[in-house]
C-alpha cells in the first residue's frame, strides 16, 4: 500500500441499488473537516462561502455552471477571485459540487449537484444493457449493434438512452476520457468494446523482438480491499495507451492494446493465472495482472519504459488504495528475474542494464 495514504476508510457503496452514496459523501466531509481542524482552521464555513453555495446550487437551468459565472456569483456577497476558487475546491470535496479543475476540459465546469452524475452513470452504465436497448422505441438498430458490439456511442444512440441527459453526457466527456472509460473523438466505451482473440494478438505482435530490439516489460499485480483486481483498473490502463497515438493502433480489444507511438511498439494485456475461467467471453481469476509491453531499439528501451510509466502514472493515482507489487522485466536473457518500479525512476539505463546482466555492485 502506498505510503502517503491516510485516513483510510471502507464505505461499500452500490449505485446499482443507490446505497452508500450518502454515507461516503457525510465521510469525505468529516475528513475534510477533520483536516482543516488539524491544520488550524475553523469547523465553520466562512457565511459568504455559504452563500455562494447557494447561489450556486438555485441555478437549475443548465447542467452545469462556467467558473466565471461563479465568480459573478461570488462577487454578489463579497468575494475575490481566490476565494471563489478556494471555495469551489472546498465543495468539491465535500460532496456538496463536481468540479474537477485539474482535468484538461472540466477546467470551467461546475456542475451544481452531484447527483446529476449519479444518474447519468446509472442510466448508461448497466447490467443489463443489451435488454434495456431492446425497450427504447427511438433506437435504430444499427446504433443500438454499434454500441454491443464495439462501444461506440453515436449522438443518436446517447439521445435515445439518455433523452434528459444527454448535453449532461457530453458535457461529461473528458471526465469520462479521464477515468478511462472511453476514447476517440466518436466516443468508443472500453467496457463494451470486444476481448482479444489470441489469433488476433499473434498476428500484431511477434514471439520475439526483432533485431537490435529490446523488449521491456511492466507487471502489475493488483488488488482492491476485497482482494480482488481493481475494477475498472484495466480498462482504464487500455484506455490510456489507446489515446497515446490514434494512427499507430493495430488492435483495440478491452483486454489487450498494441499501438505504436512514435518509434515504440506498447502491447497492453490482461493475463491471468492458471485458475482463470471463461464466463461470458470474459475470464476471471484471482490472480489478474495487467502487463505492458515494450519494444524499441537498444539505447532507447529504457528512456521510453520511463516515459510510458509517467503516462499511466495518472490512472494508477485514481487507484490509490490498491495493494501492487509492480515490476520490471527484460524479455530474453538475464541473470536478474525482475526489479521493482521504483528502481526504474531510480537508476540509469546503464545501471538498469548492469542489474539483469548479474554486475550491479
Amino acid at each position: 500500500r502506498l505510503e502517503d495514504l491516510v485516513d483510510v476508510h471502507i464505505v461499500p457503496v452500490s449505485s446499482k441499488r443507490n446505497e452508500g452514496i450518502e454515507a461516503l459523501r457525510s465521510k469525505m466531509a468529516e475528513v475534510v473537516l477533520r483536516r482543516i481542524s488539524v491544520s488550524g482552521g475553523s469547523r465553520e464555513v466562512p457565511q459568504s462561502w455559504s452563500d455562494l453555495c447557494k447561489r450556486i446550487k438555485q441555478e437549475t437551468s443548465k447542467p452545469c455552471l462556467s467558473v466565471e459565472v461563479c465568480k459573478q456569483s461570488g462577487a454578489a456577497v463579497g468575494m475575490g477571485t481566490a476565494d471563489v476558487m478556494n471555495a469551489l475546491d472546498y465543495f468539491n470535496v465535500s460532496g456538496e459540487i463536481v468540479f474537477y479543475r485539474r482535468i484538461q476540459g472540466m477546467e470551467d465546469k461546475v456542475f451544481q449537484h452531484p447527483t446529476t452524475i449519479m444518474r447519468l452513470f446509472k442510466l448508461f452504465f448497466r447490467h443489463d444493457m443489451a435488454q434495456h436497448l431492446q425497450t427504447l422505441d427511438g433506437l435504430m438498430d444499427e446504433d443500438r449493434q454499434q454500441f454491443l458490439e464495439g462501444g461506440v456511442v453515436t449522438d443518436k444512440f446517447v439521445e435515445a438512452v439518455l433523452p434528459e441527459e444527454a448535453e449532461a453526457f457530453k458535457l461529461l466527456l473528458p471526465l469520462m476520457k479521464h477515468f478511462g472509460l472511453c476514447f476517440n473523438r466518436t466516443v468508443t466505451m472500453m467496457a463494451n468494446v470486444p476481448i482479444a482473440r489470441e489469433e488476433e494478438i499473434s498476428a500484431c505482435w511477434s514471439k520475439l523482438p526483432g533485431k537490435g530490439t529490446k523488449e521491456v516489460k511492466l507487471t502489475m499485480k493488483s488488488l482492491d480491499v476485497n482482494s480482488l483486481h481493481p475494477v475498472g483498473l484495466g480498462e482504464s490502463l487500455a484506455c490510456r495507451i489507446t489515446q497515446m497515438s490514434e494512427e499507430g493502433r493495430r488492435l483495440v480489444r478491452r483486454d489487450a492494446i498494441i499501438n505504436r507511438v512514435d518509434n515504440i511498439d506498447i502491447m497492453y494485456r490482461r493475463v491471468y493465472d492458471d485458475n482463470g475461467k471463461q464466463e461470458q467471453g470474459e475470464t476471471t481469476s484471482n490472480n489478474t495482472v495487467d502487463e505492458i509491453r515494450l519494444r524499441t531499439e537498444i539505447p532507447e528501451a529504457w528512456r521510453g519504459m520511463k516515459k510510458l510509466v509517467k503516462e499511466i502514472e495518472p490512472c494508477l493515482e485514481e487507484y490509490r488504495a490498491r495493494l501492487t507489487e509492480d515490476r520490471v522485466v527484460v524479455v530474453g536473457d538475464r541473470k536478474v528475474e525482475s526489479i521493482p518500479l521504483e528502481a526504474l525512476h531510480k537508476h540509469t539505463a546503464e545501471d538498469l542494464d548492469k542489474m539483469f546482466r548479474g554486475e550491479w555492485t
